[in-house]
């Protein structure tokens, strides 16, 4: 457990080394602190981790897209009246569709998105029938991908209200503990 910098509240405490043995000797102030600070060292550490999370599938999405669009530019070098069973190629003589796959190719080779290694072939070509599959399956992804962002981030609005109710509990303890304090100083 990390050193919690709480001073101005009881002259400093240092709740590192404090365990379970040592909490009965203090006042229930510094008791309640000490649960707190701890409670709120964990929901902390929980923030972090589901921020981590969240950001690591901001860029997983980041990713996808970057798949989508590519696919889309591959998709827009076929003739528009192309059948499903029409191909680009990396050899082709058109210079656009060539570019089209080898960026296709490099994006996908930097996403490691999986299911889509036979999407280019070995002489380097694509049907239009599969990059047409390929571009549904990673949208699917996509939009599976946002449903589960969607948890973490009410996953993380809760660690962070019960953060805010863990600050309030404690407070409004500390504000009773020292009004009762101030009246008793009050009625001698």
């Amino acid at each position: 457990m990390s050193v919690l910098n709480t001073s101005g509240v009881s002259g400093g405490l240092d709740v590192s080394s404090v365990s379970s043995g040592n909490l009965d000797g203090m006042d229930k102030e510094t008791r309640l602190m000490v649960l707190c600070y701890t409670m709120l060292n964990l929901l902390d550490d929980r923030m972090q981790g589901q921020m981590d999370v969240i950001q690591a599938r901001n860029q997983r999405a980041a990713e996808l897209k970057g798949v989508v669009a590519d696919m889309n530019a591959a998709l827009a070098k076929f003739p528009p009246d192309a059948d499903s069973n029409a191909t680009i190629t990396i050899k082709s003589g058109n210079a656009d569709e060539a570019n089209a796959v080898k960026t296709l190719q490099t994006t996908l080779q930097n996403a490691g998105v999986s299911g889509l290694d036979n999407l280019i072939s070995s002489d380097g070509k694509i049907k239009k029938g599969d990059l047409d599959a390929a571009v549904s399956k990673v949208t699917g992804m996509m939009d599976s991908d946002t449903t589960i962002q969607q948890l973490d981030m009410f996953t993380l609005q809760s660690v962070f209200s019960k953060r805010n109710e863990t600050f309030e509990l404690m407070s409004n303890s500390l504000k009773k503990s020292q009004d009762t304090k101030s009246t008793l100083v009050r009625n001698f």
